[in-house]
């Protein structure tokens, strides 16, 4: 009995098929190197997304702490500035009740010897201050 692969006319046919199968082989190693590529990158894409969150998370406290930062200069600010109008505004009632009793003093005898009912009119305001 002859062997069929081993038969003349079967030869052409073997030849094809071992022909075939060697391309196909050929193109299971290439995408084998493809699919090792592909790995090795998306390897490196998650280290950089790894690095990437990092940084971020730095980006993030750092911006946190300049945010705790500017409220707490802000407030400094704010209570300095309460102070100040505080202060002003203080300061700025004794000086104009130095001046009104001042203006009272020297402009209220000359109004009474200048007309008696100016007298009486300008007497109620100074007293109402």
């Amino acid at each position: 009995m002859m062997d069929v692969i081993s038969h003349p006319s079967n030869l052409p046919l073997v030849n094809d098929v071992l022909t075939k199968l060697t391309v196909m082989g050929e193109q299971v190693d290439s995408l084998k190197d493809l699919l090792l590529a592909a790995h090795f990158k998306i390897d490196n894409v998650k280290d950089v997304s790894k690095e990437t969150g990092v940084d971020v998370a730095r980006v993030h406290l750092r911006l946190d702490q300049i945010m705790k930062e500017a409220i707490k200069i802000s407030t400094k600010v704010q209570v300095g500035s309460k102070a100040i109008f505080t202060s002003i505004s203080s300061r700025f009632k004794e000086m104009s009740t130095d001046i009104v009793n001042t203006l009272t003093y020297f402009l209220c005898p000359r109004w009474s010897s200048i007309a008696p009912v100016a007298t009486v009119l300008f007497n109620g305001l100074c007293c109402s201050f």
